[in-house]
Order: structure tokens, then C-alpha cells, then sequence
């Protein structure tokens, strides 16, 4: 375990949290015009993009490629599937308040998220 949390992970766990705010907080705004999937979906795309960015400057320390750039989303369409299957089971079973499901569904894709993140920015 003590491996695998190492400075990577550590930096990328923070940068997924400036990543998660500024995406909960656009998720927060369309709430209120669009459906929490809507908002959801576009949230996420934005964080997308945001993610590829910090991730390969602050936390892996790479350069920008097509390939990368191409391969990237790919890791958070699995995130993405998983994450959106999440809100709808803690909002429309379980009942958990719209502005609290996305966290949870975050915490849970963290891991596979980095994992995938790594493999494809360091190659």
C-alpha cells in the first residue's frame, strides 16, 4: 500500500481535488438550469480536459502529445460510465441528496483513475 501512495499519487490526489471543485462547482451551477445527469455530463468533460492539463505538467511532468491528448478521455469514459451508473443508484434508489452523489461517486473511480492516468501520460 506504502507503494503505491507515493508522490504521484499524493500530487494527483491533489490535483484531482482542485479538478473535483471547480467541476463540483460547475455541476452545482447547471443544477439549477439543467437534470443532474445534463450537469453531470458537463462537468465532467470540462474536468476532462482540465485533468489531462494538471496532470501532465504538475503531477507527472511530461509533455503534451496527440496520441495522449486522443488517449486521455478514454480513461475517464471508464470513469464515466462507472461515475454516472453511481449517481443514479445513490440518487434514484438509495435517495441521496443530487449535490452530494457526485462526491461519492468520485472518492469510489479515484483509484482506477490514477492508475489509468499514469499508464497513459508516462507511458
Amino acid at each position: 500500500m506504502r507503494k503505491f501512495i507515493n508522490k504521484e499519487f499524493l500530487g494527483f490526489f491533489f490535483v484531482g481535488i482542485a479538478n473535483t471543485l471547480f467541476t463540483y462547482m460547475l455541476y452545482a451551477l447547471f443544477i439549477g438550469f439543467f437534470t443532474y445527469g445534463f450537469a453531470y455530463t458537463v462537468a465532467y468533460v470540462v474536468g476532462v480536459f482540465l485533468s489531462l492539463y494538471l496532470n501532465t505538467v504538475f503531477v507527472f511532468r511530461n509533455t503534451f502529445s496527440f496520441k495522449k491528448v486522443l488517449q486521455y478521455p478514454f480513461v475517464y469514459v471508464i470513469q464515466y460510465v462507472i461515475g454516472i451508473l453511481l449517481i443514479y443508484i445513490f440518487i434514484g434508489i438509495m435517495g441521496i441528496n443530487e449535490y452530494i452523489a457526485p462526491i461519492f461517486a468520485i472518492s469510489l473511480t479515484m483509484p482506477i483513475t490514477f492508475l489509468l492516468a499514469r499508464y497513459i501520460i508516462r507511458g
